[in-house]
């Protein structure tokens, strides 16, 4: 059984941590919070995957809990993205085979092997 994060609450609770006028400045300036949860859903246009793609390009090890939350998934799409982000972000950088095993669209899981081999993530 998967387990859930916190992560999507958290979203949703920024406007009231932040309070409202901070929000409204935040959201003139930087759209960083749409961006993110954007990328938290599938979109017909591939959206998704830019957005995801460019998080982890940042090899940012703040990301950890996004990913980790992303590898858990039950979207296969934001599945893989979890699981090469978090690849991405180890000392030695890797891949979990067993996470990707766990991966139910084969279409997917053959992506994600494809671009770990690419990126040298499998040892």
């Amino acid at each position: 059984m998967k387990r859930t994060s916190p992560l999507p609450l958290i979203l949703l609770l920024i406007p009231l941590l932040l309070g409202t006028a901070a929000m409204a400045q935040a959201s003139e300036g930087a759209p960083a919070e749409d961006l993110l949860r954007q990328s938290l859903s599938i979109h017909r246009n591939g959206r998704h995957n830019h957005l995801l793609t460019g998080l982890r390009r940042l090899r940012d090890p703040d990301l950890q809990p996004l990913f980790a939350y992303l590898a858990t998934s039950t979207l296969a799409p934001l599945e893989a993205h979890g699981i090469l982000g978090l690849a991405e972000l180890k000392p030695k950088r890797g891949i979990n085979l067993e996470q990707v095993a766990q991966i139910d669209d084969a279409q997917i899981q053959g992506q994600v092997i494809t671009l770990a081999m690419d990126q040298d993530l499998l040892s």
